[in-house]
């Protein structure tokens, strides 16, 4: 069963893009992305990075952002991105994890009964 990953785009205005948006922006596909031929050691990297680099990590998002697929465990998530934001306007709760990209952009993972849901992600292409 093939997964699908939902990205939105969270506008400087605070507005967040949804499915149901005519301009939304396309779900990358993993033909897309630099990662196809990723060691374990690279995709380490590329954690480590990601969780170093709060705010500046646009590369990296494009790489693990699609790693988050629904039914993952909050260990899960945070195996890959590291912990959620704390602080700031939007700051994570129990239920949505929020992960800062490049200002304004972010990704967010959405939990219920511990269990990812749903993922918004920056407009990653």
């Amino acid at each position: 069963m093939k997964t699908r990953t939902i990205i939105s785009v969270v506008m400087s205005c605070g507005c967040l893009m949804t499915s149901s948006c005519q301009k939304q922006t396309p779900i990358p596909q993993s033909s897309d992305l630099s990662d196809a031929h990723m060691t374990g050691v690279e995709l380490a990297q590329v954690k480590a990075k990601f969780k170093a680099s709060p705010g500046f990590r646009t590369k990296e998002a494009r790489i693990l952002a699609p790693m988050i697929t629904r039914g993952m465990t909050r260990n899960q998530v945070r195996e890959i991105l590291g912990e959620p934001d704390k602080e700031g306007a939007l700051a994570s709760s129990d239920d949505i994890w929020h992960y800062t990209v490049f200002y304004s952009q972010l990704i967010a993972v959405v939990f219920e009964n511990d269990r990812v849901i749903r993922t918004h992600g920056t407009g990653i292409k």
